[in-house]
């Protein structure tokens, strides 16, 4: 039996949880009717106080204003639940691929899913992350590979996505990366991914296989057997299938074809030259060495080459020599061109060190720099000083663009002149117009600096990689630009497998689990067509358009982005050899053309003529702009452009290179 008088401590305790009952209703549906709400009464019974609730009058029991309070559940008011969403299904997909792409833990995502299970329409999510991202079911063991562990994902699941996706494919060409990893500064974990590529296609990178150790694999057999034995299949079972190349580094080239290291006399994975050690330096002089052969290689016939055997030799159709192309991202970006900023700021040799002075210009000039760098280079120059913690893709930008016209007056004209040497041969080899018509030339270069190299900066100093460039036109001419078989794509994908081990404890069964989540899918590159944003209606116009238009101040394509509120990214050179800046973007509504509105540069000369003009590689220098406004197509806009204002103009550098 109810009580007839209700205590203070007990009648708070009701009103508290009233509120709290009132205030998920409030969130949870839409408001209310007004209710009329109860009042507390203030009695005395024989000098005792007490409350009693009543409402709109006295005579109102309690249990007839709040019957939830009442024994019988049956009397509960009904709560009203909302169909669920038809596109929750879609919200979720988008929910998971965003903890992917962001690379969000557990803990967070389950954080996130039961704020959002609160609400009506998210009450079909699940509670837990590990309900929403459910782990593909397949057992992929963890096998021993001393001294330390393997997990092979394979090859299969990738190449059968592809023909599902292009059933009329009649090749399909594979490049494999393989390459130590770095997961945590503190310790020496050895992590030694397998990564695979479909060339032509716009997937990412995917993993093959991994190991994880204390110290990288004893054998390389044992390494890559698994690997191998399926490839072999694969290749037998369809022809479609085949091993284009392996881009690995030296190190990682030396270790999976069991041969010498770039240390060593005969480290020099493709021609027969002897190495010399000066002052405990092994240096390669001869540029015009016998080449080595796949017959020669897989007959052993240079013992003093090899270390053992290699498994990699029972890959069906595949060149042991050929099919292992210099990577200029380890060899130019990160070898030789760090090697010569080095030793200018280092002093070694002394007559070669620059001056404080020279490196702090040179420094004030890279951080000058940085407003003309256009949005499509994700770091942006940073000082000399800070040089140990340049990464491969800064280097490549201080090669082929800044260094060109920051060290101009700066250095001594024998390296200036070495240094655009290598600049030039490097940008007609990473140019998809001039690295065909140009190769024989960009050879020439490329052995003129390394014989120009060991005259200034010594024999001692003509390493594996200064020595390496003579051969690199030739795998230029059997695979295409530099990029197309460059280690920069799969140093992305390294760094997003990095993300995804969050802790030093059992970290290749961590990735295991995380890209089984993901099912094991392929990545794509995102794809998109041309797409005009930020409208507006100020200008400038020209007095010849006819029809409607419609104003923007930003064009975005596949290769180069234009923004007409960022003077960085309003520069583009034409098929016709004329620098243009972008100051309005119009789409003929009609017709959906798009135009450019802006100033043409057409008076365009070189930036320096030795040892070659600089306009064969189509660097100038631009004067002043034409005063009336014109227009071009899109289409007509051969390369975006960085462009630095100079004492004389304006130095104009195309992006040649593949982002």
């Amino acid at each position: 039996m109810r009580k007839t008088v209700v205590g203070k401590r007990r009648i708070l305790q009701r009103a508290k949880q009233e509120f709290k009952k009132v205030s998920i209703n409030t969130f949870r549906q839409p408001p209310p009717p007004t209710l009329i709400q109860p009042a507390i009464v203030l009695e005395y019974h024989g000098g005792q106080e007490t409350y009693n609730i009543s409402g709109s009058s006295a005579s109102e029991s309690f249990d007839d204003i709040t019957p939830e309070f009442s024994s019988d559940d049956s009397d509960q008011a009904e709560v009203i639940q909302p169909p669920p969403d038809a596109s929750a299904t879609s919200i979720l997909e988008n929910l998971k691929s965003w903890a992917f792409e962001h690379s969000v833990n557990h803990t967070q995502l389950t954080a996130l899913l039961k704020i959002l299970k609160v609400h009506d329409c998210f009450s079909i999510f699940p509670a837990d992350s590990r309900t929403l991202i459910k782990q593909l079911d397949i057992c992929v063991p963890t096998e021993i590979v001393p001294p330390g562990e393997y997990v092979h994902f394979g090859l299969t699941p990738y190449v059968r996505q592809i023909l599902q996706l292009r059933p009329n494919l009649t090749s399909l060409q594979l490049q494999v990366n393989i390459d130590g990893l770095q997961i945590y500064k503190s310790c020496q974990l050895a992590f030694w991914p397998i990564l695979g590529y479909f060339c032509g296609l716009e997937c990412k990178p995917f993993v093959i296989g991994a190991y994880c150790g204390s110290k990288k694999p004893e054998s390389v057999d044992n390494y890559l057997q698994k690997f191998i034995r399926e490839l072999i299949e694969l290749i037998h079972t369809s022809c479609k299938l085949e091993v284009q190349c392996f881009v690995c580094d030296a190190p990682a080239k030396s270790f999976i074809k069991a041969i010498k290291g770039h240390n060593g006399y005969h480290g020099c994975d493709k021609c027969y030259v002897v190495g010399k050690s000066i002052n405990r330096r092994m240096s390669y002089f001869d540029t015009n060495k016998a080449l080595r052969s796949d017959s020669d290689f897989r007959n052993l016939k240079d013992t003093d080459h090899h270390t053992s055997t290699t498994c990699l030799t029972e890959i069906p159709r595949f060149d042991m020599i050929n099919g292992f192309p210099i990577d200029y991202m380890h060899l130019v970006c990160l070898g030789v061109v760090k090697k010569l900023l080095k030793l200018w700021t280092t002093g070694k040799p002394k007559d070669q060190k620059l001056s404080s002075f020279q490196i702090s210009k040179i420094s004030e000039k890279l951080k000058e720099s940085r407003k003309f760098t256009p949005s499509e280079f994700s770091r942006k120059p940073r000082p000399l000083e800070e040089i140990d913690r340049w990464k491969a893709t800064e280097f490549r930008h201080f090669l082929l663009y800044t260094g060109p016209i920051i060290l101009k007056r700066i250095i001594s004209s024998d390296n200036y002149r070495l240094f655009l040497s290598l600049s030039i041969a490097i940008r007609i080899l990473c140019s998809s117009e001039l690295h065909v018509s140009h190769n024989s030339y960009a050879k020439s270069l490329l052995v003129y600096f390394v014989q120009g190299f060991k005259s200034i900066y010594g024999e001692d100093r003509v390493s594996y990689n200064i020595h390496g460039l003579v051969h690199l036109t030739e795998d230029v001419k059997r695979f295409g630009i530099l990029d197309k078989f460059s280690a920069f794509k799969f140093e992305n994908k390294l760094g997003s497998l990095r993300k995804l081990v969050r802790t030093p404890n059992l970290p290749l069964q961590q990735l295991k689990r995380r890209l089984l989540e993901k099912d094991l899918k392929l990545e794509f590159n995102q794809v998109s067509s041309s797409c005009l944003s930020n409208e507006h209606s100020v200008g400038p116009l020209t007095g010849n358009i006819i029809g409607s238009f419609r104003q923007f101040t930003t064009f975005s394509s596949l290769n180069f982005k234009i923004n007409c509120k960022l003077y960085r990214d309003t520069f583009c050179l034409t098929k016709e050899n004329i620098l243009f800046r972008v100051v309005n973007i119009l789409q003929i509504v009609s017709s959906e053309v798009i135009i450019l509105i802006g100033y043409k540069y057409q008076n365009l000369r070189s930036l320096f003529t030795e040892p070659c003009s600089s306009k064969l590689i189509q660097i100038f220098v631009a004067g002043e702009p034409d005063y009336e406004l014109s227009k071009i197509s899109t289409t007509d806009i051969l390369y975006k452009c960085q462009v630095f204002p100079t004492s004389g103009g304006s130095a104009v550098f195309p992006l040649i290179h593949q982002f």
